[in-house]
């Protein structure tokens, strides 16, 4: 009960990366489920718990591979621990508990293999690859201890990080029973297969097949809860037995964990405000769906047109394209959808569909907060309507990175719309936007008359970027720093700064001389 308290509070389950597997993220429920069923099926054996458990493991397995590894290695080590603590058993006893476990494992995995084929996993046959550091940014120490610092110290878990340590005394000291300890136990090994991925590369079956450091940390996310559960109910019933005070005692754990409160809270909002389906989208698509057009094209890329489908009352077929020199040409009865505003993940140079590119071949029929609706027939006269001009319009002589509000002249090539980033930007003030796209461009539309660009880069090392405006180079820079571009800026004048370079680096200032 108290884990199920404290568990919406702990940092991993708010991790980026859980919210974009939102599969992975179901299955912790599974894995949490499967473990307590797991539990009953040991404590009073029979038909139904052990069926119930096989369904549970089935389904886990059948959600994502990576979560049924937990919940078995979980398992793997109930069986020594309840050999060793429960010694007192008769042998027949530990049999029949050992086969039980054995039989949920390797039932499940055969009812996976019989239902699935022939599309079922084979992560054996990735073990290999996967058994070295193939993620730089994550594959390392610097990130474990990154990781490990967010987890129990950062982000208001500072007291959670103290309930965990004295859940992990009170489970040693006091509550020595198989279950809790092979919590701990598996705790201790995800963290070795964590540095076995980074540095000792032992090949583990099955287990080494988990691609990255990364993936392998946040299968602690539903098991850390439980263990800082266990330390905070050791202090609560303590002070509990020795203070006559009771609500006292509640308000005071209440405000300690306040902290995490907030932090998570801050999360959810930038999850929220990373969120692509807004009112702009939902214009869109109901403009969309009143053409009396047979096919929408989109790119084949994480935005908004994933939904896009899902919202057409009338029959069309959608369909996605690597680069848009992969659809058709002069299709009269088809649109292309483009939402350029940043959404998606950290990959990079995949944001293929260029709007400013499209703008010079086909008629734009829908524009709003940089998400467009092109004619797909191809025309040789550019039109740029005049509500991109009043869009782009910029009042001031400089772009507010970190105000979110500015982030609509980065109109193509930037990571906007995505929680780190907006995290980063709302509670830290971060003051720089990523670029994860071979070409980005900034769009303005000037009020007065300037002389001169001060452009900020940051560039990680044997990166060159090449700048131009409205097609004319006007610098190529190699390394990190503040540059000044000499280039007028007429009032009216709609202006592109296209920014060509080898992803990822940032832009950290834009300034206009006067």
């Amino acid at each position: 009960m108290i884990a199920s308290i404290i568990a919406p509070l702990s940092y991993l389950y708010y991790y980026y990366l859980n919210y974009s597997l939102l599969q992975e993220f179901l299955d912790y429920y599974m894995v949490l489920a499967s473990m307590v069923v797991i539990v009953l099926m040991v404590n009073n054996p029979s038909l139904r718990t052990f069926t119930l458990s096989l369904l549970l493991a089935f389904t886990t397995l059948v959600i994502h591979p990576y979560e049924y590894l937990a919940l078995e290695a979980y398992v793997a080590f109930l069986i020594p621990l309840g050999i060793l603590l429960r010694e007192r058993r008769s042998w027949n006893r530990h049999i029949h508990r050992l086969f039980l476990l054995v039989s949920q494992a390797f039932g499940s995995v055969l009812v996976y293999y019989l239902i699935e084929y022939p599309i079922r996993l084979s992560p054996v046959s990735n073990i290999a690859r996967f058994n070295v550091p193939a993620y730089a940014f994550k594959d390392n120490f610097n990130w474990l201890f990154w990781i490990t610092k967010q987890t129990f110290f950062e982000n208001g878990q500072f007291v959670l990080g103290i309930f965990f340590v004295i859940g992990i005394i009170y489970i040693l000291i006091w509550r020595k029973n198989e279950y809790s300890l092979a919590l701990l136990a598996f705790v201790a090994y995800i963290y070795f297969l964590a540095i076995n991925k980074i540095i000792l590369h032992i090949p583990i079956p099955y287990y080494s097949g988990i691609w990255s450091t990364e993936r392998i940390y946040v299968l602690l996310t539903p098991v850390l809860p439980i263990i800082e559960g266990a330390g905070f109910y050791f202090i609560l019933s303590h002070l509990l037995g020795r203070f006559h005070h009771k609500h006292l005692v509640g308000v005071t754990f209440a405000l300690l964990l306040l902290p995490s409160a907030f932090y998570v809270n801050a999360w959810n909002v930038s999850f929220e405000k990373a969120s692509c389906i807004d009112g702009t989208v939902l214009s869109a698509f109901h403009y969309i769906d009143s053409l009396n057009v047979s096919e929408v094209f989109t790119p084949s890329y994480p935005d908004s047109s994933a939904w896009l489908i899902l919202y057409l009352t009338k029959r069309k077929y959608v369909t996605s394209f690597k680069t848009p020199y992969l659809m058709p040409k002069n299709s009269s009865s088809a649109i292309i959808y483009v939402d350029s505003r940043g959404c998606g993940d950290m990959v990079l140079g995949t944001q293929k569909f260029n709007p400013w590119v499209l703008l010079n071949h086909h008629k734009l029929l829908f524009f709003k907060d940089n998400v467009w609706v092109f004619n797909a027939t191809y025309v040789n006269t550019p039109n740029v309507p005049r509500a991109v001009y009043e869009y782009y319009i910029l009042n001031s002589s400089s772009l507010d990175l970190s105000n979110m509000r500015d982030w609509k002249y980065l109109s193509y090539g930037f990571l906007l719309k995505h929680p780190v980033v907006i995290y980063t930007t709302l509670f830290e003030k971060g003051n720089y936007s990523l670029i994860v796209n071979n070409i980005s461009v900034i769009s303005i539309v000037p009020t007065r008359h300037y002389t001169g660009l001060y452009l900020g880069l940051y560039l990680p090392s044997s990166k060159t970027v090449k700048v131009r405006i409205n097609g004319s180079l006007v610098g190529e820079f190699n390394r990190s720093g503040i540059y000044a571009i000499n280039y007028t800026f007429n009032p009216g004048t709609l202006y592109l700064i296209e920014l060509r370079g080898v992803p990822w680096y940032a832009v950290t200032e834009v300034r206009f001389e006067r």
